[in-house]
């Protein structure tokens, strides 16, 4: 080969260098650099290997390590039953716990694993008793040791005490005139039992309450707290409570004030019937779909027939479902008159009454055959208005003795929309037993 073809080769090597492709004298392709790669693969493989034999010596052949693990909280075992006794103190302690053993076992060990605990059953008497720590048995580690290794529970006499039970809150409505009227929790007091010393601390029972801003009434269950004279919650695991949730009512209402109207029979026309209500307001409160829809309170009914002059009443109101008024008292004072109203008094003779009904016992007869009747009503048409109109019936089938009888009397007025009889009738009959045929 001449030295043009050396440099030819030459040349092509170099600019085939990058892409890692020689060639020899003979046009050959060089495989240096595929051993290249099998070298490097096969270095990297040694190392691997050197990483996990190191691992296996390290974490199964290598001796015990210690690992501490610290703040793990210390159990305390149930007091003998019926002893009498409760725990005051002691409950929260946190202790560090060294634990021995090979490193792939300790890898495993996580702080919830580790239960340190004191054994209570040995106590027979209050007061501040050390008591040592011990800590249950975890598979493939040893305990190297607990700092600190003793714990001083102060035991007390157990007691019980009745507290009542208050409802606190935080939050709001969603109108201002929505009111949070009434938290009602569904017991008055509870009964909590536990260490005397801590017991007498106890001031009651808190249910606390975040109920967000609201707009209507409704009833939710959370747990009772305990809390002192200042408000400030107690925890005692070894408190019991007869219950630990309560159900609480949260009522609330809308309110509204309303005027007070007079609600009568309509005898006579509304334009005749003059009133004064006291108070002439009053303020309601309900759930706020109810409340919305009233614009006015009726008063119980009023029969203005039987009014004469000016007559007072003390009434109640007529409240419609779900709706409640606030008042000093339970009736208002009603004063009414009657405008463009005359009386007049008419004599009803046997013309006019008839008996009504049957009685198979006993004969009925009628002791006067007058009956004086007071008529009210717009003055023209009274003054018009003709006594043999009138139709009165009293019902013998009531008589159930012999004697002199009081009957009431129904008078019907024909063609009389604006007149009506002023008051109560009777009438006196004697019945007799009817003699058998």
């Amino acid at each position: 080969m001449n030295n043009n073809d050396n440099n030819t080769n030459q040349i092509f090597e170099q600019q085939n260098d990058t892409n890692y492709v020689s060639f020899d004298e003979y046009g050959n392709i060089n495989d240096t650099n595929k051993k290249k790669k099998s070298d490097l693969w096969a270095k990297l493989a040694s190392l691997l290997f050197a990483v996990l034999l190191w691992f296996y010596v390290a974490g199964i052949q290598s001796p015990n390590e210690e690992q501490t693990f610290s703040d793990i909280p210390v159990a305390l075992t149930e007091l003998p039953e019926n002893s009498g006794l409760s725990v005051i103190s002691g409950y929260d302690t946190m202790v560090n716990v060294t634990l021995s053993g090979k490193r792939s076992d300790l890898m495993k060990i996580k702080s919830t694993d580790i239960k340190p605990y004191v054994d209570l059953s040995g106590v027979t008497h209050a007061g501040e008793i050390p008591l040592s720590i011990s800590v249950k048995p975890i598979s493939g580690v040893s305990v190297a040791g607990v700092n600190p290794g003793m714990v001083y529970a102060y035991i007390d006499k157990t007691t019980t005490k009745s507290i009542p039970v208050e409802v606190d809150y935080t939050g709001g409505t969603t109108d201002k005139d929505i009111i949070i009227d009434e938290l009602i929790p569904s017991q008055k007091s509870i009964t909590i039992k536990g260490p005397a010393e801590t017991i007498e601390k106890v001031a009651g029972a808190v249910v606390f309450l975040d109920i967000g801003f609201v707009d209507r009434s409704f009833e939710v269950r959370e747990k009772i707290s305990l809390v002192d004279v200042n408000r400030k919650v107690i925890t005692n695991p070894y408190i019991t409570l007869s219950i630990s949730e309560m159900k609480v009512t949260v009522n609330i209402n809308k309110y509204k004030t309303v005027p007070i109207k007079l609600k009568t029979s309509g005898v006579v026309a509304a334009e005749n019937i003059s009133y004064t209500i006291d108070p002439a307001e009053v303020t309601i409160s309900g759930e706020s779909g109810a409340v919305d829809s009233v614009e006015y309170i009726e008063t119980e009914l009023v029969d203005e027939t039987k009014v004469d002059g000016e007559s007072t009443y003390q009434l109640k109101l007529s409240l419609p479902e779900n709706v409640s008024a606030k008042l000093d008292k339970e009736t208002v004072k009603v004063d009414i008159s009657l405008k463009n109203n005359a009386s007049k008094v008419v004599t009803l003779t046997a013309d006019n009454l008839f008996p009504s009904n049957e009685n198979q016992r006993y004969e009925v007869s009628l002791i006067s055959e007058f009956l004086n009747v007071n008529l009210r009503g717009d003055t023209k048409e009274l003054s018009k208005y003709k006594t043999n109109q009138i139709y009165a019936q009293y019902d013998v089938s009531a008589v159930s003795d012999t004697g002199i009888i009081k009957l009431p009397v129904k008078i019907t007025l024909p063609n009389s929309e604006k007149i009506y009889v002023s008051g109560d009738y009777y009438i006196e009959v004697e019945s007799k037993l009817i003699k058998k045929k």
